[in-house]
């Protein structure tokens, strides 16, 4: 155990009212049986969990961000365009493509019609207004890490070219033209259920801007889509074990990416890297497939895998 305080025992310390010192003496570290993370035990409730993640960080602004520049820039994330592009050469364009928790920070958004998502923003969305408000840390992050993300796209595009890499076939067509689903799933936090930002929802955004059908991910019956894809969220759900079940039952193919554990501080009720989500693979009945290797641009200290039924 580290006996200096980070910024979420503290907090853990403070809402049970108990100094750093004891919560440490008083817990003990167990070792997941599904998924094998060490965390501590005794833990809080669930609605005890929610309101401390709320406490310690009220708003994500990560997937909202996105959407902004998305939709002030005209232009998706490139390394998700190219990630649908391997998709589609590996396992066939999906006659039904399903995202869950959030529309902004994978696929839907990057292969969305970016015409008609900004003159949705110009014409409906209330963040168009001129009194729209950006929080502090949402205006910081978006300066700073879109700067990095340009910078480090701008270095792979080079060494992309240099290399020569294979690019999807540019006129078989819009990429992932099925049918879409924005799937909302519960959360420690809150999101997905009840997810606003700039006065509007994910899920308005997702059905009326980003030409997405809406459905509770529990809703979606078995084998009715051929691809589903969880990007930086699986780490926030209730039951992720059963998040990834039910996504394996809805399609045979399941795409997820998140960034590793040591990027999961306080706002995270789990951790997940390939290793770990490997072994549940092995435990659960399904194939964990490494992809990083097959993205020379693919965002450092993220992994991304395939996971399929066995």
């Amino acid at each position: 155990m580290n006996a200096k305080p980070d910024s979420y025992t503290q907090r853990f310390a403070e809402y049970l009212g108990t100094t750093h010192g004891d919560l440490l003496n008083g817990s003990q570290q167990i070792e997941c049986a599904e998924c094998g993370a060490v965390f501590l035990d005794p833990w809080l409730s669930k609605g005890s969990q929610t309101a401390l993640f709320q406490l310690a960080s009220p708003t994500h602004i990560s997937g909202w961000t996105e959407w902004e520049v998305a939709t002030r820039t005209g232009a998706g994330r490139p390394h998700m365009i190219r990630l649908a592009e391997l998709l589609e050469q590996t396992l066939g364009r999906p006659k039904h493509y399903v995202e869950i928790a959030c529309p902004f920070s994978g696929i839907l958004l990057a292969t969305a019609p970016m015409q008609g998502v900004a003159e949705w923003h110009a014409k409906s969305s209330p963040s168009s207004r001129p009194d729209w408000r950006m929080t502090k840390m949402a205006r910081i992050y978006s300066v700073w890490d879109r700067l990095g993300l340009r910078i480090t796209d701008a270095i792979l595009s080079i060494r992309r070219r240099l290399a020569r890499a294979p690019r999807g076939d540019a006129t078989t067509g819009a990429l992932f033209s099925g049918s879409r689903t924005f799937a909302v799933v519960p959360s420690l936090r809150r999101w997905s259920l009840g997810c606003n930002r700039f006065g509007t929802g994910c899920s308005q955004v997702a059905l009326q801007a980003l030409t997405c059908d809406v459905a509770m991910l529990d809703e979606l019956a078995p084998n009715s889509a051929d691809l589903v894809g969880i990007f930086n969220s699986l780490d926030h759900v209730e039951n992720p074990v059963a998040v990834l079940r039910k996504c394996l039952e809805v399609a045979p193919n399941v795409v997820v990416a998140g960034h590793e554990p040591s990027r999961a501080k306080y706002q995270h009720a789990y951790a997940f890297d390939a290793n770990t989500i490997r072994r549940l693979g092995e435990k659960h009945s399904f194939t964990v497939t490494d992809l990083v290797g097959q993205m020379n641009d693919w965002p450092r200290l993220e992994y991304l895998v395939l996971l399929q039924r066995a």
